[in-house]
């Protein structure tokens, strides 16, 4: 079983240092930050999209990572939230746990 455990984590992190390993990232990063934003400022997904003009399944497919966004919707989520656009994509240490790195 250890054996196991230690096949996956080289696996997880050689695909971390490929393409699509870090587009994963990037796109995982991008949704745990606008998913903190909103709970920080006790915001529901319907709320947020009615503020900048976003249909909820739009909202609801950028999430699950099943619509690539373009520069300009990004700069429209991070002034919905008052935040700098680059803040969207920061790493943080609890993001590389949830791709199981």
């Amino acid at each position: 079983m250890r054996d196991m455990a230690v096949e996956i984590r080289r696996r997880n992190e050689a695909f971390a240092k490929t393409p699509e390993g870090e587009e994963f990232d990037l796109r995982l990063e991008f949704t745990a930050n606008l998913l903190r934003a909103l709970k920080t400022r006790r915001m529901t997904q319907a709320e947020f999209c009615r503020k900048i003009g976003m249909k909820p399944p739009q909202f609801t497919r950028i999430v699950q990572g099943d619509m690539n966004i373009t520069l300009t919707m990004v700069g429209r989520i991070a002034k919905g939230l008052g935040v700098h656009p680059s803040r969207l994509f920061r790493k943080r240490a609890g993001v590389a746990k949830l791709a199981g790195a």
